[in-house]
């Protein structure tokens, strides 16, 4: 008699698009124009960041992503200030 068991695998959706996001804003925000221009992406990549600290699993890549989006920000807007505009 063969048993079959289901499994379930658990995701944090939110915790990966804020790490994405999170990323994209990274990489992108090197340029100073485009990185002043990304700031909803790093706006975003927060906020998706904390809601995914609020699910049991994936917590990791919820905290990856709010502290590069937190980077990116502090980056373009305390280390850079002449290149704003």
């Amino acid at each position: 008699m063969t048993q079959t068991h289901n499994i379930r695998i658990e995701r944090n959706t939110t915790a990966t698009l804020s790490l994405i996001f999170a990323l994209i804003g990274f990489i992108f925000g090197i340029v100073p124009v485009i990185g002043v221009l990304l700031m909803p992406v790093w706006i975003l990549a927060f906020i998706l960041g904390i809601v995914g600290l609020f699910k049991r699993y994936l917590r990791i890549q919820a905290i990856i992503g709010i502290c590069i989006s937190l980077f990116s920000f502090y980056y373009h807007f305390s280390l850079l200030p002449g290149f704003l505009i």
